[in-house]
């Protein structure tokens, strides 16, 4: 595609896409399509037979929230409205996060899909099938996407995530070719069935939402009463996370996603004490002392075995843990480029992510769990 025809293009989608009035549209005398019961992030409000969805900008207090009209039947958004329309159902997207494809595919519209970023990394065997016979195209990766591809492509919206910083690096190219993006923050959830709970925006998009209604419901449903098993345990095992990077150990706040998944799964966190969702840093000297007295030690880094751990830093073999063989990671399901589903469906399957920390820390309460994300270092 030569140079005049990304400027034509650009120039002919500012035009026809721009709604100029004096009155700035709100959602405040809209009444709730879908409300919220854990999710943080989105709301999706009634609009005639169409719907208005706001993504709300959790990853950078200096912005405006991004605002969707998700038009049905060709109906327009109101005069004031200066968002982005996009025609539903969608059937032509880009998927700039592996996270995108576990939501579409539980809905059954992973067939919508047409390009992604990073294929070597995406988990879904049907996904890496189709971009091995080019059905799905690879875009790159944010900052350094193929914009002509994309053109190419025409995609009715690109899905992509909001980073303090990074989020203009895309949304701004794209928009100016006359392509429409789409921010999610699933990952900036900190409850476990929050995150779960974006299905209903994938639903919003696809017009699947009974069905994500009866998926959520059952997601909630196995997450609470797994959870009641713990409820008894007066056991609490002690559980140091992550790994060394450099000279680093980050370990993350007490309101972290995976910390809520441990506090659920029955299990004490040895660096609490900061309330905060971020990761902070500590040095290798205090994480030794924290994770020489926990019972057990989750998510170190990418090993795969003890010998792999050992040899990284020949201290660790005189972890209280390492001796005992209680270290597991959650790579049990990885691709051979180091692509992980626990960061791909592991969003979408927070029961299952929850399971398997039920059987690693109280293994008697769930004796016939096989563990799908994690694996035990040998």
């Amino acid at each position: 595609m030569n140079r005049f025809f990304i400027i034509f293009f650009c120039t002919i989608s500012l035009f026809s896409g721009c709604r100029i009035t004096g009155e700035k549209f709100s959602t405040d005398n809209l009444e709730l399509l879908y409300s919220t019961v854990y999710a943080s992030g989105f709301e999706i409000y009634e609009h005639g037979n169409s719907s208005v969805l706001k993504i709300k900008n959790l990853w950078d207090s200096g912005e405006e929230d991004s605002i969707y009209f998700l038009s049905r039947n060709g109906e327009e958004p109101p005069e004031s409205f200066q968002g982005t329309t996009i025609s539903v159902p969608v059937t032509n997207a880009v998927c700039m996060s592996s996270t995108n494809i576990s939501f579409l595919e539980m809905l059954g519209c992973g067939d919508i899909i047409t390009g992604v970023s990073g294929g070597d990394f995406i988990s879904s065997p049907v996904i890496k099938e189709r971009i091995k016979n080019r059905i799905i195209r690879d875009i790159g990766y944010e900052g350094s996407a193929d914009l002509e591809l994309l053109v190419d492509i025409s995609p009715d919206i690109i899905m992509t995530y909001g980073i303090t910083g990074e989020s203009s690096i895309l949304g701004p190219k794209t928009e100016e070719l006359g392509l429409k993006t789409l921010y999610i923050g699933d990952y900036l959830e900190m409850s476990p069935l929050g995150r779960a709970e974006w299905l209903m925006v994938y639903a919003e998009l696809t017009d699947k939402r009974e069905l994500a209604l009866k998926e959520f419901n059952r997601i909630v449903q196995e997450y609470t009463e797994v959870c009641r098993l713990i409820s008894d345990s007066a056991h609490r095992p002690s559980v140091m996370l992550n790994a060394p990077w450099r000279d680093t150990w980050f370990v993350p706040g007490d309101r972290n996603y995976m910390v809520r998944l441990l506090t659920d799964a029955g299990g004490e966190y040895v660096c609490k004490g900061t309330d905060s969702e971020s990761s902070r840093p500590i040095s290798i000297e205090n994480a030794y002392l924290y994770a020489s007295g926990a019972d057990f030690w989750l998510n170190p880094g990418s090993a795969s075995s003890l010998a792999e751990l050992v040899a990284d830093n020949p201290n660790f073999s005189d972890i209280r843990s390492v001796q005992s063989g209680n270290i597991y990671n959650n790579n049990k399901r990885s691709t051979p480029e180091g692509g992980s589903d626990f960061w791909e469906s592991g969003a979408v399957m927070p029961e299952m992510i929850l399971k398997d920390l039920i059987r690693i820390l109280h293994p008697e309460l769930l004796p016939e769990h096989d563990l799908y994300f994690f694996i035990k270092l040998h």
